[in-house]
């Protein structure tokens, strides 16, 4: 693997959270002798600056004096006609050097920072922003030549793709925050396992039966009870969630702890949407009757408030012309939830999820298998 190499896959690593935006960058300012970087988000039509990602050899006080008061003076930026997105450019392209030093921007701010040369350009830009990305050097070196420039423009898609991605995860981490947040509320525990139960996640509940010494425990990432017979009842319903969309006939087991009360196990699938190795959802719970709420229907399978109401009503029996009557909305809208309630939880009938909705909602483990 050659250096460009090296430094692509830190942008990457980087966009994917591995790696930090100051080592990615850094190593590609110095593929091109660069002494500091600078990469932003600006608000449409330069209103503002909504985050700094990445800043190395300018310096924090300077930097707040930049987009306090120089940002409007930046006579590299005055020729907007010039910043296309994609487009690498270099200082000397934007304003003569041998006027540089006749400008206020010069004298009260570049000088200050020991910056005279930058290379970069406008690396992505939609209705909303503007992600921008400078590199600099001081007067004492060379103007940045046709080389470095080639060597930006190689970086500049990767960089965008690196960016895109962050984008994209901390957009579905937004979204994620308030479903970890309605799991972690249940008060039975959660965990969601693969083959052999590979640990994906436990909720609260679930982290603190563990820490607690109850007969369950994850030793080298892998949810496994104390019990080895409780553990091939574990596997087994384990495997046979694995199996098929549709719980099992018999998917709870009871751990019997006294004096401690006993511990209620349900094993459930969870659909798969895309490729990859099948989940399972483990309820844990030292309650008589487990029950499990509309907020976790909406976590577990991804459905809305409406649609998760409709579930629970069909699995009590509800006929879709009742359930409409009593939510104030026309029996279209109920069959269209229900569409997206059978997509949701990977099933083709009403009675299928009638089947799972029961199997979520009915009291279980009342006796030992």
């Amino acid at each position: 693997m050659d250096e460009y190499e090296r430094v692509i896959g830190r942008l990457y690593g980087a966009g994917l959270g591995e790696d930090s935006w100051d080592e990615a960058l850094g190593a590609v300012a110095r593929s091109i002798d660069a002494c500091g970087h600078l990469i932003y988000e600006l608000r449409g039509d330069n209103a503002g600056v909504d985050c700094v990602i990445s800043e190395q050899g300018i310096g924090q006080e300077a930097l707040e004096r930049y987009f306090a008061r120089f940002l409007p003076r930046n006579v590299w930026a005055a020729n907007r006609s010039t910043m296309l997105p994609g487009a690498v450019v270099t200082s000397s392209m934007l304003y003569p050097d041998h006027l540089l030093k006749r400008t206020e921007y010069y004298a009260d701010w570049l000088r200050h920072v020991q910056v005279f040369h930058a290379i970069g350009g406008m690396v992505a830009q939609d209705a909303e922003s503007s992600t921008k990305i400078t590199f600099v050097r001081p007067e004492r070196r060379r103007t940045f030549d046709v080389d470095h420039r080639q060597t930006v423009e190689r970086v500049f898609p990767h960089l965008r793709g690196a960016l895109a991605t962050r984008r994209r995860i901390a957009r579905l981490e937004s979204l994620l925050d308030p479903l970890r947040d309605a799991v972690d509320g249940l008060g039975q525990g959660l965990a969601i396992v693969g083959a052999d139960g590979q640990v994906v996640h436990l909720n609260r509940c679930a982290q603190d039966l563990v820490d607690a010494g109850h007969p369950v425990a994850v030793r080298q990432g892998v949810l496994q009870f104390r019990d080895g017979r409780v553990q091939g009842q574990f596997l087994a319903r384990l495997q046979a969630a694995l199996a098929g969309p549709h719980p099992a006939a018999d998917a709870t087991f009871l751990v019997r702890q006294p004096p401690a009360p006993d511990l209620q196990c349900l094993v459930l699938p969870l659909p798969a949407r895309v490729a990859g190795p099948r989940r399972a959802a483990l309820f844990l719970s030292t309650s008589g009757a487990a029950g499990v709420p509309g907020p976790v229907l909406q976590s577990l399978y991804g459905l809305t408030a409406a649609e998760a109401a409709l579930a629970v009503a069909l699995g009590a029996g509800t006929m879709l012309e009742a359930h409409a009557a009593a939510r104030g909305v026309s029996l279209h809208t109920v069959k269209s939830q229900l569409k997206a309630v059978l997509a949701k939880l990977g099933v083709h009938r009403q009675a299928d999820v009638v089947r799972v909705v029961n199997r979520l909602l009915q009291p279980y483990g009342t006796t030992p298998h």
